[in-house]
């Protein structure tokens, strides 16, 4: 007998199951929800992509534009020379984007910044995909 009194059969008895577990034993909506999970994927991925791309671009462009440091600067002798405005900003925009990861580890070589990287990025996607995706969820789900 089911809680509500009627006798069981197997359709019943699946369908209770997954009322009481949440499983998608028998979901009708299964395809909107493998859809959902699509949007997600690609939102995340997307936006990791675009933090590796926006790193690494400020990263190369960061190192191309700082002059090579002289002897003379290494030993003291001479100064060092300023940084421009532009190199400040590649300087802060690297520093905003390379994440929590690279404050915690700070890679000393470019092979373990690439490893940094990559994981901040896989970090920056899910979370901020995350944060695009419900707030384009919602404003679906309210647009309809």
């Amino acid at each position: 007998m089911t809680p509500n009194g009627l006798h069981w059969t197997p359709r019943s008895r699946l369908v209770y199951i997954s009322d009481v577990i949440g499983a998608a034993a028998v979901r009708p909506n299964v395809k909107r929800d493998s859809a959902h999970m699509k949007r997600l994927l690609k939102t995340v991925i997307a936006v990791a992509v675009t933090n590796l791309l926006l790193v690494w671009g400020c990263y190369g462009l960061f190192n191309a534009t700082v002059r090579p440091v002289a002897i003379w600067q290494m030993i003291g002798v001479a100064p060092g020379s300023p940084l421009t405005g532009w190199q400040v900003v590649l300087g802060c925009l690297l520093w905003v984007l390379s994440g929590p990861l690279y404050w915690i580890s700070d890679p000393k070589s470019t092979l373990a910044f690439l490893g940094v990287s990559l994981l901040n990025s896989v970090l920056w996607g899910a979370c901020l995909g995350l944060v695009i995706y419900e707030i384009r969820h919602r404003l679906q789900r309210h647009a309809a």
